[in-house]
């Protein structure tokens, strides 16, 4: 996989599970697939919303540690606390951090996402 790659779509409702762990996240609907050939697993991204960059964390896949098998792309905006539902947004995937995991616990799974973040915000450079 190259990077980085762009992928643009609709910010969908997911199941609401990420606001409820701390972590609020714009699905984007992959019913019109990206022309990208892209791993599963967490990404160090920027995302434009409102012509205004945002670090990211990026998940690419199933969530597995709640059952899920549906590969969903979800975007963690990191500072940023917006309703964007049926906007279109830009998410430029710029490093892979780690292979997606089936965690035991939730807590083991928030655990790992305060340290993706952490690694997402030391990857990326913004104002």
């Amino acid at each position: 996989m190259n990077f980085p790659f762009k992928v643009s779509g609709k910010v969908v409702k997911g199941d609401g599970r990420g606001r409820q762990i701390g972590f609020p996240t714009a699905n984007i609907d992959l019913s019109q697939p990206p022309k990208v050939d892209f791993d599963l697993g967490v990404y160090a991204a920027i995302t434009t919303v409102y012509e205004k960059n945002y670090k990211s964390a990026v998940h690419i896949g199933p969530a597995s540690t709640f059952g899920k098998s549906k590969v969903t792309f979800e975007v963690y905006i990191l500072d940023f606390d917006e309703d964007i539902y049926d906007l279109t947004i830009e998410v430029q995937v710029v490093a892979k951090i780690r292979s997606t995991v089936k965690f035991d616990s939730v807590q083991e799974l928030i655990k790992q996402m305060n340290k993706d973040v952490l690694t997402s915000r030391n990857i990326l450079f913004l104002d």
